[in-house]
């Protein structure tokens, strides 16, 4: 699931495009990239295995892959516990 750039911010595009570093950015831009971050761990869980899991999130650029993998994580232990 990809977001399309023109509606974010540029730092954010830069940062999630991992050219810019995700401490970079003020603090309200980094309250406004939780939604992709949020999107992209989502993205992750939708694999089968663990392997296809880690290997999409490797896709994820360094700067905001802890980010994420941590968001996927919470994900995974928040739906895990509901069923």
């Amino acid at each position: 699931m990809r977001l399309n750039r023109q509606h974010l911010p540029e730092q954010i595009a830069r940062v999630l495009a991992g050219e810019e570093e995700y401490k970079s950015l003020p603090d309200a831009l980094q309250s406004a990239i939780r939604l992709p971050i949020y999107t992209r761990a989502c993205a992750v869980l939708e694999e089968l295995t663990k392997a296809e899991r880690r290997a999409r999130l490797d896709i994820v650029p360094e700067s905001v892959r802890d980010l994420v993998e941590a968001e996927a994580l919470r994900l995974h232990k928040l739906r895990s516990s509901a069923t």
